[in-house]
């Protein structure tokens, strides 16, 4: 394909200065079917990558032999090893300076590659950026269009300098991501939150992370609603709240600030109210006096969501806000619990500790 094989060269930019080189790292695991898609939209950046390299994560189809086709350079896995440590192996096959890391089913917009690296270039305090899903869902169900424009919501609202990282359509200085380990393959070895994992690493060190949510992409995974609740669940959720109860996860970035733990409160006050009309004498108007106070507080969510999707999907989408927030909140609360918990108890034992030490 000409516009990824010339990707491959050009250091020099207009005026004759020295460019930063950029590798883009893709993990595919049986990805034939997205390559023509993710990887003609790099080809088509307004700054190509100097390099582009695919890890095979031992694919059953003909992954390999299409990103080879459409002109990237391919590494195959032995056995499937998962994302992570694809991305890990990844980093070890490239001497460029910025790791731009994309997923197999991410159509990058045209100026998204130019948007992260003036970040990284005109800021060389910060280590790494990331983006965004664009807000125009590749699958139109009403799952999809929730999951995705969540995402994209959340991101568009968080721009600026944060304690977290994301792989779909992230960059990352090689240096700073080899001098971390790269993912944490064996805590993770699937796709999680191993992207959220390295941000606060890197951050709890002191490195500077920068949300840049107008470098964007389309998403083109169907979600169906058994795979987002598994995937929000069990994928993020739960490996979320085992590092919390660790202390090893920054609480209130993107989707768990002050606003959405309001909007969380509000969830169950919901639920609350309705329970108090069936027990006791509180008047049915109350669940809809709350529900209004719901409504009112992800306006500008929903907005999006009607805009984007019509009435019909946007009211399936008002409802799985709902439930999402009573499941993401009920898990990462009594994450909070355990580890309050934890660390009161640590503070009276030692307290007794002391105590008798000085008798």
């Amino acid at each position: 394909m000409p516009e990824i094989e010339a990707a491959q060269s050009g250091e020099i930019d207009r005026q004759g200065v020295a460019c930063p080189t950029i590798a883009v790292c893709m993990p595919a695991y049986n990805a034939e079917h997205l390559l023509s898609r993710s990887l003609g939209a790099i080809g088509k950046s307004t700054r190509l990558p100097d390099e582009i390299i695919i890890f095979d994560d031992a694919s059953t189809d003909r992954t390999a032999v299409v990103a080879v086709e459409l002109g990237a350079r391919v590494i195959k896995g032995e056995a499937n090893a998962g994302p992570g440590a694809g991305r890990n192996l990844l980093a070890t096959e490239t001497d460029a300076d910025f790791l731009l890391f994309v997923d197999a089913d991410v159509v990058i917009d045209p100026g998204a590659i130019e948007r992260l690296e003036a970040v990284l270039v005109s800021r060389p305090d910060v280590a790494a950026t990331f983006g965004a899903y664009n807000d125009r869902p590749h699958h139109s169900g009403a799952a999809s269009m929730y999951a995705n424009l969540r995402h994209h919501f959340i991101h568009r609202q968080n721009a600026g300098e944060c304690r977290t990282f994301w792989s779909g359509l992230g960059m990352i200085r090689r240096d700073v991501f080899c001098h971390f380990g790269g993912y944490d393959s064996h805590r993770f070895a699937g796709p999680s939150i191993e992207d959220v994992d390295l941000g606060a690493r890197m951050t709890a060190q002191g490195q500077k992370i920068i949300l840049e949510p107008r470098a964007q992409g389309a998403h083109l995974k169907k979600w169906t609603l058994k795979g987002l609740w598994r995937s929000d669940i069990f994928d993020r959720a739960l490996p979320w709240a085992r590092l919390i109860r660790a202390d090893m996860m920054p609480v209130g970035q993107l989707n768990g600030g002050g606003m959405e733990q309001l909007r969380a409160l509000l969830a169950y006050g919901i639920l609350g109210a309705f329970a108090l009309t069936l027990i006791s004498a509180v008047p049915f108007w109350s669940v809809g006096l709350v529900g209004a106070a719901y409504v009112l507080a992800n306006a500008p969510f929903f907005m999006l969501l009607l805009d984007r999707s019509g009435i019909r999907r946007t009211l399936i989408g008002m409802f799985l806000h709902w439930v999402y927030h009573l499941y993401a909140s009920a898990i990462i609360g009594s994450a909070l619990i355990a580890r309050l918990s934890s660390k009161i108890w640590q503070s009276i034992f030692s307290s007794k500790q002391k105590s008798r030490s000085s008798l």
